[in-house]
């Protein structure tokens, strides 16, 4: 076996297991053996599948996508592709660098193999029931009278939720219940769920879509949402997706007459109204101006302001392509940052203007919250951008491998000050995932407190400083990165 051999042998099974074995496992394989005969030691086997590791990494987030499309189409098929189907997939991997050979031989065969089998259809025997024949009775007939149909009458009263025919269990399904519920949950406040919201969860899991639409009826049905208009399609995937659904309390709002103007009358030669008249008047006008105020700000008091980017589109203009030494990309429900450079250290950024509601300085408090995912073989070096007024001016809340962590103002190109030091450990008791991990940063009472998996990190808060700009986004020193559900919640 040559050396480029043996290095395609190793990135089969990166790919195929998805990131890095244990030694004991490459050698149950017989590649550390093979290696040898390769010219490579032993000693030196696992520098080999580091190199080989490192030059896969950018290309694990669309293999993972591509992975996913297959599992759907196949799904789709009872678990069959088509041989031209299977061309177009080879296709697909070998612009990831895979091997046609491997792809038909072994990936396809391991997708498919986790998947749970269709099931099949079996005869039932039918029992014939004997029918007595029809007992003619004589009918009177009476002269044809014109038939007065009414017509139908529109119902103002909301529609029924929907119900599911049965109930579910199973292990498989309490995961994909778990999932519908921590992904909607966001939406229960403002009584309505639209497409846009249910188009993601189907395209960024890997859950049988049938259980999928099962769990996402049930939550519907359990909070009770009702489709805005008349379903349509075939499955009820399809139906899910073609209305917005909202809360039952919703058709109660619509359905209110809206109040009548009221008329007010014009007084023609008004009475000249002097001394303490005058007073009185100047006394009502102040108090009617004061309590309007009052109500405005009764009212405003606990408005909140939802900034929400599911990645579903690029509507909002996100960076995309390739820049410098990074590759930008909008795809499945999600934003992906890859460094195509050889500069290790170098940053990647992204961001966009946050709508002019959603103002991070003027808020009295504010929350910023994305979850951020990278392959096994990749170190995490990535993280959220606030408050950015150009590429050169924000604040930065990065993680740094799996126990340390930076938050930092940028001025500029060198001048930096670290709200936390880079070097510092985080707590014990909060664990950083080596592969996925949900940022946040709150301000409260002038405070900023950030936190990794819903934990604040050790020397939170820090006082609020006011930002440079009111930019939002992302950056990253990683391989590739994906961010996804990236929400900002704020109070006027």
């Amino acid at each position: 076996m040559s050396l480029d051999e043996l290095k395609e042998r190793i990135k089969d099974e990166v790919v195929l297991r998805e990131g890095d074995l244990f030694e004991w496992q490459w050698r149950q394989l017989g590649l550390v053996s093979k290696a040898e005969t390769a010219g490579v030691p032993p000693g030196d086997f696992l520098n080999v599948v580091n190199d080989v590791s490192r030059a896969i990494n950018p290309y694990f987030g669309r293999i993972s996508d591509l992975k996913i499309n297959v599992a759907d189409l196949a799904r789709s098929q009872r678990k069959k592709l088509t041989g031209s189907q299977i061309t177009q997939i080879v296709a697909d991997a070998a612009r990831l660098q895979l091997r046609a050979d491997f792809v038909k031989d072994r990936w396809i065969p391991a997708i498919l193999a986790t998947m749970p089998d269709p099931v099949e259809l079996t005869d039932v025997p039918v029992s014939i029931v004997p029918i007595a024949e029809p007992t003619t009775i004589p009918v009177a007939v009476l002269p044809a009278t014109p038939m007065l149909v009414t017509p139908p009458v529109e119902s103002v009263n909301p529609p029924v939720p929907p119900s599911r025919p049965a109930p579910f269990a199973g292990p498989d399904r309490d995961a994909v219940s778990l999932k519908v519920h921590q992904f909607l949950n966001e939406y229960v406040a403002e009584n309505h769920i639209p497409v846009r919201v249910l188009k993601p969860l189907f395209l960024a899991t890997n859950f049988d879509k049938t259980i999928l639409a099962d769990a996402v009826l049930t939550y519907l049905s359990a909070n009770f949402y009702a489709a805005e208009t008349p379903v349509r399609g075939e499955t009820l995937k399809d139906k899910l997706l073609s209305t917005d659904w909202r809360h039952l309390s919703w058709w109660q709002s619509v359905s209110t007459p809206p109040a009548l103007p009221v008329d007010h009358p014009t007084l023609t030669n008004p009475p000249r109204r002097t001394g303490s008249s005058d007073t009185t008047v100047i006394g009502l006008s102040v108090l009617v101006v004061s309590l309007l105020i009052g109500g405005i700000w009764w009212t405003m008091r606990d408005k909140t302001f939802t900034f929400t980017e599911l990645f579903a589109d690029n509507q909002r203009n996100w960076p995309s392509g390739k820049i410098g030494p990074f590759e930008y990309e909008v795809a499945h429900s999600a934003y992906f940052v890859r460094r195509i450079g050889s500069r290790d250290g170098q940053l990647g950024h992204a961001y966009i203007e946050l709508p002019g509601e959603i103002d991070l300085n003027g808020a009295s408090s504010f929350r910023v919250e994305v979850e951020m995912v990278v392959p096994k073989t990749v170190r995490i070096r990535s993280g959220l951008m606030l408050g950015v007024g150009n590429g050169q001016h924000y604040t930065a809340f990065l993680i740094r491998g799996t126990d340390s962590v930076l938050f930092k103002n940028v001025d500029g190109e060198t001048a930096e000050t670290a709200l936390l030091s880079d070097s510092r450990r985080v707590n014990k008791s909060i664990r950083i995932d080596a592969q996925s991990n949900t940022l946040r940063v709150e301000k409260r009472n002038g405070q900023l407190f950030f936190a990794i998996n819903g934990q604040n990190l050790l020397g939170s808060p820090v006082a609020f400083r006011p930002f440079a700009g009111n930019g939002i986004g992302f950056v990253s020193a990683a391989e590739t990165v994906k961010f996804v559900n990236l929400r900002v919640v704020v109070n006027p």
